[in-house]
């Protein structure tokens, strides 16, 4: 009621701030709308356009990543000769720095660093890399990560589910708030500026 227009002639702003109150609303109610301001945080109120519409031919373009499509792409590329041309242009641009390389191969495990050495050896025989000092230092001094403990992954796991559930649990609760507060406030202003008219 503090910002409805017609109770705040003298504030030349309550127009802009009671619109503004609306727009959330609308924003809050609409699920769709909701869950795109939740993921983006943003929501383009300048432009009269679908937003479902434009977040889903965003979505085509570029779609969300699930963990089946890194598997499948692991799959395909893994002793593929994308990696292997991929060892080859880090080789060239770290310049047989074995350090950067490793940072830059994409899904490069423990398991990965003999193999990656075998295909070196083999582009050095076929001359298609020329082996060089700061290759052979920096191969010495490889030190493979730390490998995780399955059982301590899997409370780990647990203790993110937990958090994340919590998190979930207060959002919605703020959120119940929210959609009460706000249908009371129209209700409320909507009661009040019938009455207005009426007087």
């Amino acid at each position: 009621m503090k910002i409805h227009p017609d109770k705040n002639q003298e504030d030349k702003e309550a127009s802009e701030k009671f619109n503004k109150l609306h727009e959330a609303y609308k924003l809050l109610i609409d699920d769709e709308k909701r869950k795109i301001y939740d993921e983006t945080g943003e929501i383009d109120d300048k432009l009269d356009i679908n937003v479902e519409n434009t977040y889903m031919y965003f979505r085509d373009i570029y779609p969300t990543i699930t963990k089946i499509d890194i598997d499948n792409f692991s799959e395909k590329y893994i002793g593929s000769e994308i990696e292997k041309e991929d060892l080859i242009e880090f080789y060239n641009d770290y310049n047989g720095d074995m350090k950067g390389i490793l940072e830059h191969i994409p899904l490069s495990t423990n398991e990965s660093i003999e193999r990656y050495l075998n295909i070196y050896e083999e582009l050095f025989k076929d001359k298609i890399l020329i082996k060089n000092k700061t290759f052979t230092n920096t191969k010495n001094k490889i030190r493979k990560l730390q490998e995780d403990d399955p059982e301590e992954v899997e409370e780990e796991k647990k203790k993110f589910s937990d958090l994340c559930s919590l998190i979930q649990a207060k959002k919605r609760n703020r959120m119940d708030y929210l959609d009460v507060l706000s249908i009371n406030f129209l209700k409320y202003n909507v009661i009040c500026y019938f009455v207005f008219w009426i007087d």
